[in-house]
């Protein structure tokens, strides 16, 4: 389909067993990294959504997204993930399942957002699916202990 688009190149160790396709869906495990290029999700402007703006819907490419990703029980989940655009830098972490639905948060980048002297711009969630992405306000709930614990590792 012609939803996403860019350049990307990407590694990936996986594995599976089983008999029959869905056994083997199932148990696909496995590892992979990411660099990816003017990546554009037609539908989605991260610039309007990080900004708050709704007047152009006109999909707007992330520079870069680069970073690594797992494999396992159905999904694929990053915690790493650095997408950058006109915006600034920003880091997702969530995961995609093999039915295609989101479950991402996307925030500032703590390296980009204490190197800059402004008010860094929110964060938000994208959840979905990839074919009508859908991103939202994060509640005020903090989510400095989701992202120490990532760090942590």
């Amino acid at each position: 389909n012609n939803r996403i688009s860019g350049t990307a190149s990407a590694t990936l160790t996986i594995s599976s067993h089983g008999v029959g396709h869905e056994n083997l869906i199932h148990s696909i495990e496995g590892d992979g990294q990411l660099d990816a290029r003017k990546a554009e999700l037609r539908g989605l402007n991260l610039a309007n959504v990080i900004s708050g703006s709704t007047q152009d819907t006109t999909s707007e490419p992330i520079a870069s997204a680069q970073g690594t990703f797992h494999i396992a029980n159905g999904a694929i989940s990053t915690s790493n993930l650095l997408l950058e655009n006109s915006q600034g830098r920003f880091q997702a972490e969530g995961h995609i399942d093999f039915s295609r639905a989101l479950d991402l948060q996307i925030h500032p980048s703590i390296a980009h957002t204490a190197a800059k002297p402004v008010a860094a711009p929110p964060g938000f969630l994208l959840r979905g699916t990839i074919e009508a992405p859908i991103a939202s306000a994060p509640s005020l709930a903090p989510q400095t202990p989701v992202r120490a614990a990532t760090r942590a590792r």
